[in-house]
């Protein structure tokens, strides 16, 4: 929630390429060395194109900086599915397929698909669905079908589920093909495949089959050191803070794309990527607006008058893209101490406003961390931030 006694909040105005260059932290500008210096070590062990080394490498060490820090680095579908498994035969699905069978629950195993498609964005899902649901029924109206799925349902996958227990379609077949297409991260993977052995005498957790990794061990080695490299740097400058983070990583991007040409990004970390907008919350006017609009009743916080939340509601929805709120969504921390954890396909969706305001009116929670949040990254102009303070003195 808004912490009303933290300080003013400035963001330094968005610096062009050449700029980030002049004005970045030596480590950081030595930090961009080594991760290149790696890249190739990389592509040269394992003779690979240098320039997926580079995305691959990069998002490694995003990933796996995001298990040293509270608020995670959020990389684009492009960057994410370099980190995920494309060899599904690392893990036994007949063994996994067997165990599901013998499961007191007829259903039990096709939550998996459902599992799958809260972890696919909307356009990826799209498509696999298209390409993969003519294997299951090869009827020829499967595009009538998903076009009536796609436009009417919000969980399309467990309708998708239901469709292949019906035609006795074993939902490793989905698994198996969403895994080769890089669609699905280790975790969950880890997570769908132990489903079976649970609440099992003598069993234990298992994982892949083998021991090939998803991902050379160089790779992993090397992340992990430029991640160690961008933590000190961080803890030694300004301070291990959030804002301090993401100045250091737009720097360290800036570097990569200029210097090196690695068409690499991080969303949300550049508050000029939506256009010249306000960037700074000045926490007493947002304390004011919150006092003006809500009551504590209960130990919660309820609006005093639901129109003008409404309101609130529909002004973003007017003055928002999608990709601004995906990203505001997925990297904001004033939004992420929401806890709000809606799935990958609410976030990718037309009702992920609508979906947060209900969740903040049902949690008691005021929905100031949504406004703030997203003036921070600069999705709002200061007519539509003046027009939302507004409300706050209306009869």
């Amino acid at each position: 929630m808004m912490d009303l006694n933290a300080p003013y909040l400035k963001t330094v105005a968005q610096s062009t390429c050449q700029q980030a260059m002049v004005d970045s932290d030596p480590a950081i500008e030595k930090l961009a060395n080594n991760f290149i210096y790696d890249a190739s070590s990389i592509s040269h062990c394992n003779r690979q194109d240098i320039d997926q080394c580079k995305k691959s490498l990069f998002a490694r060490v995003i990933k796996q900086l995001n298990q040293c820090v509270p608020h995670p680095f959020i990389l684009p579908m492009e960057l994410v599915v370099q980190t995920n498994p494309t060899n599904p035969d690392r893990w036994d699905w007949e063994q996994w397929q067997k165990q599901a069978n013998q499961h007191v629950q007829s259903n039990f195993g096709y939550d998996a698909i459902e599992t799958i498609g809260n972890n696919i964005g909307l356009n990826d899902a799209e498509k696999f669905l298209r390409d993969f649901f003519p294997s299951v029924d090869p009827s020829g109206d499967t595009d009538i079908f998903l076009d009536y799925l796609l436009a009417t349902k919000k969980e399309p996958f467990k309708a998708v589920s239901e469709n292949m227990q019906a035609r006795c379609k074993l939902p490793k077949l989905l698994i198996k093909e969403a895994i080769s297409r890089g669609l699905v991260t280790e975790e969950v993977i880890n997570e769908i495949y132990n489903q079976p052995y649970k609440n099992k005498a003598g069993s234990s957790t298992v994982g892949a089959s083998n021991s090939q990794a998803s991902c050379s061990q160089l790779e992993v080695n090397l992340a992990s050191d430029l991640v160690q490299e961008f933590l000190t740097t961080a803890k030694l400058s300004e301070g291990d803070t959030h804002a301090h983070r993401s100045k250091l990583m737009h720097q360290f991007t800036s570097i990569l794309n200029e210097t090196y040409r690695c068409n690499v990004s991080v969303m949300g970390i550049n508050p000029g990527e939506f256009g010249n907008n306000p960037n700074e919350v000045n926490w007493s006017d947002w304390s004011q607006w919150q006092n003006a609009l809500y009551k504590m009743k209960g130990g919660c916080l309820e609006p005093k008058k639901d129109i003008i939340i409404d309101k609130v509601m529909e002004i973003l929805m007017c003055n928002l893209t999608p990709n601004m709120l995906y990203t505001a969504f997925k990297s904001s921390p004033d939004i992420l101490d929401l806890k709000l954890n809606f799935n990958e396909r609410l976030i990718d969706s037309k009702d992920l406003l609508s979906e947060a305001f209900l969740r903040c009116l049902l949690d008691g929670k005021p929905v100031t961390n949504i406004i703030t949040g997203l003036i921070k990254l600069g999705c709002l102009t200061k007519e539509t931030i003046d027009t939302i303070l507004s409300l706050a003195r209306r009869k």
